[in-house]
This record gives structure tokens, C-alpha cells and sequence, in this order.
């Protein structure tokens, strides 16, 4: 049977036990002639003072032999342990292999009763009727093999694990006992039986087979006379740690108030606190605030944000900044308490332990110990916890990334892909649905609107995206017109069947209609005629006459392979359009993560045709910063700066496009500020009221603005077109068109103008200003803090 399987239950002890001080006595007597003349003294009063007990000699059977030669045992037993670990240590002695104790030191009694009287339930949790001999009978006849038949089988009992609640410390404290069975004589009863080698051999190779060692040697052959000497240690602090550590690996260890109760016990184990209050706070990923919001830590504060609003010149920032631990032994009379150690007092507690918890050297929260008796935790206490902190760290870093990924998943199922500087907001509501689906608190989901935020938008368009794009599909579809024709007209001239004719005459009709211009439904019509008009033609011609195969055959390598018709001068359309975004979506991209360093802000923008974005900056955006109107003014600038960069690029791109493409640029000015609202039916943020709400109107109507009392749009190419509507937008953005003149991103030609009226938009105005595109680029501002700089000296 292998040691792995589950054991058979051995309910009674197979050999004949019999207690017996013999063992010792014979031990004593050898030591009579001992060379050390101290040693050999001890020995001879030892022996002097049996020869009055005689009933040491016989078989014991009762406690009261014990007791009343009580001394000279315990002088006996002073070649097992000392007198001074026989008054302070653990120890007993028991009958063999049978762990009911006979006698036993003062600080047995002290825990386990007289004799141990709980030590048996104690020790196997049960009635001592359920209890299993299986290892104790497996090391006797270990025992047997070795000392009668010379096979070592190294069997040994191992630890044993007892936990004793103890009343007056209202925790549960931990021992290990090792038993001795040096003082036990196993004497055969009858003659002993010879066993031969092989019988040997396969009792050592079936160890653990009991019914084997039954049959081999019974064992009412054999007696087990002595007694067994049982060594008990107290390892509370081991076993608390121990169980620390296993606790801590659930994912929910210091989340679920049940776990967390758990490990609070296990604390007081290790302090030896019944009192003790443990509590943890967690620090975000970036180290540098409490995840209050997440509710993912147990705090011993009462008000637990006065964590976050409070720190400064806490016991928690002391703990944190000397990096080890900051211990106040008596809380009432701790100097210049600020309002996190007066709300610990106001709960009752008298002193206090705050332990940094770093992993991997980055700090991921503290550790809390408190106390509602003076001076319970103190220097001392620091030494016994040293050992825990890695545990609680490693659990508080694995609960930061499971929560961060938590909500990172929350968020993307509630609210998609979110901007990082309103993530805070969104890790707010996502937090809230978590502990509302684990059942911590009731929970509301609340609009996620940002109010008084300064919007800007631009736009940079393809001109005349529509016209290039039906006039590249009007000659993709005329010249795979005349292409099926001209095969046609080929194969009339072999065949002469008079439906070839009719269908050259269905082409004509299609390239007439053509010729007057693209109209709706036309592209999908022609594709349709092709398809299955005239292309089946071809297919059955191709393979039943080899004189065609060439002509069809060069036809069709015309044809996108992807599309199936005709894409020649539609994908150079999209070339061109693709490679123009592409550029714009670059120098965007580079140059807003610029503008994010010098202050966040929300961006976001869509690809149609060609670019548009909207920028949204403001004091109810933002976490931690401070708003102030220079950055708006930065963020302006640094908008018509981008603006000529996009415009520059273009036109140094315009020589490498299939199709010369131009773009329009356009920025339109908002200074009032307004409210933006996450829409969850669209996933995207939206203006919120009914004024903010022209503000969206104006935005999709204003590409196609004209010159009031003309029809000539205000967008060109190599311009950029600036609309508003107050007079003190416009002498604002006059500063900074001089100043862009000054360092040639634009030239001195500009232009203001009254726009048309348009549904539901009234009163715009515009300045047409032109991009320097040969003027030198001034290297300095790729490095957009100077941008910032120039901003704060204009004067508005």
C-alpha cells in the first residue's frame, strides 16, 4: 500500500502495552560507575532512595504510584530534561504508544489539566474512541524488524499538531509534541519467529501493508514495556505565520470581511491580543494615493477617507516616508495628533502599529494594529510581525492588479474604451457596480457629466471629397464598360451571334447615362449588368472556345482580384485619402501627447473623409490638478500651431499622391463654457442641455459655411478658417495670428468675414488666415513647453 493512500483505521493498539520505569531505573544504574564522580553521585542516590520504592520495579498501573513517588520520578527523569526545563517547559511521559500521560510537568497541567486531562481531545480533535493506531502500530513494527532482524525501515512518527483555545487570552494557540520511544523495550511473548531473507525483503517493500505484518508477525507475539516520553512545544507564532501565508493566497483575503476576520484572528494569535484590531489600505498602481473609492481594504479608521484627505503628517505618512513602521504605544499622549490619530483616540484605541508594505520595493499600502489597551503594542510586537509583512504586501499587490483589471473589464462593459484623464471618474462608477455585485453596499449608478469645461474642435477635410470620389468611380465604371466591349466586339467578329450585339448595345445605353453624370444607384446598377449580363458570357466563351481564352483572360487581370471589377482610379481615391489621414492622424497623435504633459485634457477624434477632433479642458476633468485659463489659452495656440504643421505636411505630400488631393482646415472658437455628458446608448460623450446643444449643431454645419452674400466656401486649401462668434475671440486669436506670423507659420494675408446664416446657427464669423507652406520650420517648437512659454506672454 502506498503511504499517499488513505489509511485503514486502527481503532485499538494491537500490542500488549505495559507502563514501566524499568528502562530508566536500568539507565540509572549503568551511571552508578560512571567515571564523572558527580554524575556517578546522582546515580547511586537515585538508586539508594529505589530500593524504598519497590513498586518502581513492577508494571504501573494507576496514577497513584505516581503520585506518591512523585519527587524521586522527577529526579529520575532528570536524565531526560533538566530541572529548570521540567519547571518551565512542556513534557511528559505516557504509556507506549498510548498518548494518555501518567505524569507531566506543571505547565502541561497549566494548559491541558491534571495528567493532560484534555490532551487527548486536544490533540486528535475526536473521541478517543475514533482514534487511528494505524502509525504508531507501523512504527512498532518498524521497531520489530530493525532490533530482532536487522532491517532499518527509517519509519518515524512524525510531529503532532495540537491547538488548545486558551480562555483567558480568548485565542487559539498552537503546539507541536515529538514522542521518544528510547525508554520502550519491545519483548516477544513467545519464541521469536524466523523470518528468511525474502520474507524481509517483502515486509520492507509492502511497509505500509498492515494485514501483510499481521499475518508475518502477529502481534500478540510481542509486548511494548518502558514508557514513551513526550515533548510539547508551544509554536504559535510559527502556526499563526504559517496559516498567514495560506490565507493570504485567496484572492479574496483582504477584501471579504470573512476572510479578512480570519486573518484578523490569526494576528491575535501571534501577538497573544485578544483585543488586537488589524486593518490594511491599499495604495493605487502608481503608489501615490489610497484606493479609497475601491472599498478594497479593511481600515481601523472610522472614517476611512480621512486617509486620503488627512495624510500629511499622519502616523501614515511617517510610516511611509521613513519606509518601517511607525509604532505609538500610547495614543492619548502622542505629540501634535493630527485628525487621523484624534479620530483613533474618539474610537477608543490606545496604541497603534502603521507597517509600510512594499513589493518589489514599490509601496502598496500599510498594515494597521491597534489596540484599546495602553502600551499592547509596542517595539517588541514590531519583531513578532516582521515576518508577515511580505504576506499581507504580496496580497495587497495581487488585490491592486486584480481590481485594476476588475474594473478595466467593469469599464469596458459599461462604458467601452475610456480617455485616461476621465478615467478616475469611470474607476469611481465601475468600483461602485463591483462592490454592488459583491453585495457590500447598495449602490446607485449616477450620469457621468463634467461640468464647465471649455470645448475646441477642428477639422481638417478632404476638398471636394464627394466630387473626386464619384469621379473616380464614373471612370472605373466607363472603362470597364469599354473593356467588356471591346472583348465583345472580338467575339462577334469570330462568332457572329447576334446576342453579342444586344448586349454591346445594353453598353452603350449604360455608357450614355454615364456620360450625363454619376447619379444615386448608379455604381451598384452597371456593377449588377456586368455580373449578369455579361461577365457569364465570358466565363462560358473561355472555356469552350481556346481562340477566346487570351482576350477574356486579359480582361479579367484588369479587375481587382479582391473586388472582382474594375478598382483602379477608386483605389487610388482611397490611397490618397488613406495616406492623408494617415499623415494628419501622425502629426496629431505626436503632438497631443505633448499637449497632455503640458496639462491634461480630454481629445478625442473620428476619421471620415478626413479629421475631426474635439479637445474638452476644465477644473471638473481633473483629478488632482488645478485649472487655470493660461491653459485653455496654451491649448489655442498650440491648436493653430498643429493646424499649419497638418497643413505643411499635406502639401509636401500632395506630389505623392495617385490623386493630388487638397485639404481644407477649419478650428471653431467656443469660450463660454458647457456641460458634456457620457451617452451609455452611444458609448461617447455628448453636450449636455439645450444651449450647449447649438454648440454640436455649429460643429456639423460649419464645413459647408459660405462667405455671407456669396456661395464661396470659407475653407481653402492651404488656409485655415476660424469661426466664432464674440468680438473678444477675435482680438484673442489676433494676438496669436501675429504672433504665428512672427515666427513664419503663417504669412500676413488674412481675412475676416461674416458668414451666412445656416439651420438653427446664426452670427458666425470667420478669419481666413494662410499657412506659410515655404517658411522655415522653426525647430524649437517641436518642443511644445516652449509653446506654453510664448502663450503666457501674450496679453488678451
Amino acid at each position: 500500500m502506498s503511504p499517499h493512500k488513505q489509511h485503514p483505521v486502527i481503532k485499538e493498539f494491537p500490542f500488549q502495552q505495559t507502563l514501566s520505569l524499568v528502562p530508566l531505573i536500568i539507565y540509572w544504574k549503568k551511571k552508578t560507575k560512571s567515571k564523572n564522580l558527580i554524575e556517578a553521585s546522582i546515580a547511586q542516590n537515585i538508586i539508594k532512595n529505589l530500593n524504598n520504592s519497590f513498586e518502581l520495579f513492577d508494571n504501573i498501573s494507576n496514577h497513584s504510584v505516581i503520585e506518591k513517588n512523585k519527587s524521586l520520578i522527577e529526579a529520575m527523569l532528570t536524565a531526560l530534561i533538566s530541572p529548570y526545563q521540567m519547571e518551565h517547559d512542556l513534557f511528559g511521559i505516557s504509556m507506549p504508544y498510548l498518548f494518555e500521560l501518567y505524569y507531566s510537568t506543571s505547565g502541561v497541567e497549566a494548559i491541558f489539566g491534571k495528567y493532560g486531562k484534555s490532551f487527548m481531545e486536544d490533540l486528535f480533535r475526536s473521541k478517543k474512541e475514533e482514534i487511528n493506531y494505524y502509525g504508531p502500530t507501523l512504527h512498532a513494527y518498524g521497531r520489530i524488524l530493525k532490533e530482532n532482524y536487522g532491517a532499518d525501515t527509517q519509519f518515524t512518527i512524525p510531529l503532532m499538531k495540537i491547538n488548545k483555545f486558551d480562555e483567558k487570552l480568548k485565542i487559539v494557540r498552537s503546539y507541536e509534541m515529538f514522542v521518544d520511544h528510547s525508554f520502550v523495550n519491545i519483548e516477544p511473548r513467545k519464541k521469536l519467529k524466523k523470518l528468511s531473507e525474502k520474507q524481509i525483503i517483502e515486509l520492507s517493500n509492502n511497509f505500509y501493508d498492515l494485514d501483510l505484518w499481521f499475518k508475518t508477525l502477529p502481534p500478540d507475539n510481542f509486548e511494548m514495556r518502558g514508557f514513551a516520553i513526550n515533548y510539547i512545544a508551544e509554536v504559535t507564532q510559527q502556526q499563526s505565520i504559517s496559516s498567514l501565508k495560506d490565507n493570504l493566497l485567496d484572492k479574496d483575503a483582504i477584501i471579504s470581511k470573512t476572510h479578512f476576520a480570519k486573518l484578523e484572528r490569526r494576528m491575535r494569535s501571534l501577538l497573544k491580543l485578544p483585543d488586537l484590531r488589524l486593518g490594511i489600505a491599499i495604495f493605487t498602481l502608481e503608489g501615490t494615493k489610497f484606493l479609497d473609492y475601491l472599498r478594497t481594504w479593511q481600515s481601523i479608521m472610522p472614517k476611512p477617507e480621512l486617509l486620503c484627505d488627512c495624510f500629511p503628517e499622519s502616523a501614515y505618512e511617517q510610516a511611509v516616508k521613513n519606509e518601517r513602521p511607525c509604532i505609538i504605544s500610547d495614543l492619548e499622549n502622542h505629540p501634535n495628533p493630527t485628525k487621523i490619530e484624534l479620530s483613533l483616540i474618539e474610537a477608543g484605541f490606545k496604541c497603534l502599529i502603521i507597517a509600510p508594505l512594499h513589493f518589489e520595493d514599490k509601496l502598496v499600502g500599510v498594515l494597521e494594529l491597534a489596540s484599546k489597551n495602553k502600551n499592547d503594542l509596542n517595539p517588541l510586537s514590531n519583531i513578532k510581525i516582521f515576518e508577515t509583512l511580505p504576506l499581507f504586501a504580496n496580497a495587497a499587490n495581487r488585490v491592486t492588479l486584480d481590481m485594476d483589471n476588475q474594473i478595466k473589464a467593469k469599464i469596458q462593459e459599461e462604458f467601452t474604451a475610456i480617455h485616461p484623464i476621465v478615467e478616475w471618474r469611470f474607476i469611481e462608477e465601475a468600483s461602485g457596480l463591483l462592490r454592488k455585485e459583491r453585495g457590500d453596499e447598495d449602490f446607485e449608478k449616477d450620469p457621468i457629466i463634467f461640468n464647465n469645461v471649455y470645448p475646441l474642435f477642428g477639422a481638417a477635410d478632404i476638398r471636394s471629397s464627394s466630387h473626386e470620389r464619384n469621379k473616380a468611380i464614373l471612370i472605373d465604371l466607363s472603362e470597364q464598360l469599354h473593356n467588356a466591349d471591346d472583348v465583345l466586339k472580338y467575339i462577334y467578329n469570330l462568332k457572329k451571334l447576334p446576342v453579342i450585339n444586344q448586349i454591346r448595345h445594353e453598353i452603350s445605353i449604360q455608357l450614355k447615362t454615364l456620360n450625363k453624370g454619376l447619379t444615386a444607384g448608379d455604381e451598384m446598377r452597371i456593377i449588377d449588368f456586368v455580373k449578369r449580363e455579361v461577365e457569364p458570357v465570358f466565363t462560358h466563351l473561355k472555356d469552350t472556345d481556346p481562340n477566346l481564352k487570351k482576350i477574356i483572360t486579359d480582361y479579367e487581370k484588369k479587375n481587382d482580384p479582391e473586388q472582382g471589377i474594375l478598382y483602379k482610379r477608386r483605389n487610388d481615391f482611397e490611397t490618397s485619402l488613406e495616406m492623408i489621414n494617415d499623415s494628419i492622424t501622425t502629426i496629431i497623435d505626436d503632438q497631443e501627447s505633448s499637449a497632455q504633459d503640458m496639462f491634461p485634457h480630454y481629445f478625442e477624434k473620428y476619421r471620415t473623409d478626413g479629421i475631426e477632433y474635439n479637445i474638452y479642458v476644465g477644473q471638473s476633468l481633473l483629478e488632482n490638478e488645478k485649472f487655470d485659463p493660461i491653459y485653455l489659452k496654451n491649448l489655442r495656440l498650440w491648436q493653430l500651431i498643429v493646424t499649419c504643421q497638418i497643413g505643411r505636411k499635406i502639401t509636401e505630400l500632395k506630389s505623392k499622391l495617385p490623386i493630388p488631393l487638397e485639404i481644407t482646415q477649419l478650428i471653431l472658437v467656443h469660450s463660454n463654457s458647457l456641460s458634456i455628458k457620457f451617452r451609455e446608448d452611444e458609448k461617447k460623450f455628448d453636450v449636455e442641455g439645450g444651449y450647449n446643444i447649438r454648440y454640436e449643431i455649429t460643429k456639423k454645419r460649419i464645413d459647408k459655411a459660405v462667405i455671407k452674400g456669396t456661395n464661396e466656401r470659407i475653407t481653402k486649401p492651404g488656409s485655415i478658417a476660424i469661426i466664432y462668434s464674440q468680438h473678444e475671440e477675435l482680438l484673442e486669436y489676433q494676438k496669436y495670428i501675429d504672433y504665428l506670423i512672427s515666427i513664419n507659420y503663417l504669412t500676413n494675408k488674412f481675412e475676416s468675414y461674416e458668414l451666412e446664416d445656416m439651420q438653427g446657427v446664426y452670427g458666425l464669423k470667420a478669419l481666413r488666415v494662410e499657412i506659410n507652406l515655404k517658411g522655415k520650420e522653426v525647430k524649437d517648437l517641436d518642443n511644445m513647453e516652449k509653446i506654453a512659454i510664448e502663450a503666457m506672454k501674450i496679453e488678451i
